[in-house]
């Protein structure tokens, strides 16, 4: 009985130590995962590059918005949700993020954090917007919803 309840302790603590990550709950750090759900769900990729550890306003932006349950809920409707971190501190980063983070954000040509992108399921990207002052995050999730849709239908046109 003493054994298995150790066991089962330090089962939980390592898996709770291996998903420690940067990442805001409801979003992935997996690029590829999230463009492969974009093609099932018919959803485009929202995509945030971000510097978690030592970026002012990338703290601002999750602290605010993205780790808000509200803000989840309403963009998951329409929007597959990424999170692409540059920390300081690469423990805070799953292997297959602190391989690939690096490589994205040379693709992509990110200049400064944070960035927020609609990544379509080609791969192609176009900047969104960050919220406006005084947006509540379910209003900034709504506002993404309608830009993603102008994105989409124009990302469409271009391949015609």
């Amino acid at each position: 009985m003493k054994k298995s309840l150790l066991t089962m302790i330090a089962a939980a603590m390592s898996l709770s130590i291996m998903a420690a990550t940067s990442t805001p709950e409801g979003f992935t750090d997996d690029l590829d995962a999230a463009i492969a759900a974009s093609k099932k769900s018919g959803k485009t990729v929202y995509a945030v590059f971000s510097g978690s550890d030592w970026c002012y306003w990338c703290k601002v932006l999750e602290q605010g918005y993205l780790s808000k349950k509200d803000f989840v809920k309403e963009a998951s409707k329409k929007l597959e949700l990424v999170f692409i971190d540059s920390p300081r501190d690469k423990s805070m980063l799953s292997d297959k993020a602190r391989e690939n983070n690096p490589a994205l954000v040379k693709k992509y040509g990110i200049r400064g954090f944070p960035t927020v992108m609609f990544i379509s399921q080609d791969g192609s990207g176009a900047k969104a917007s960050r919220p406006a002052k005084n947006v509540s995050p379910k209003e900034y999730a709504k506002q993404l919803a309608k830009e993603a849709k102008a994105f989409a239908k124009t990302n469409k046109a271009s391949k015609k």
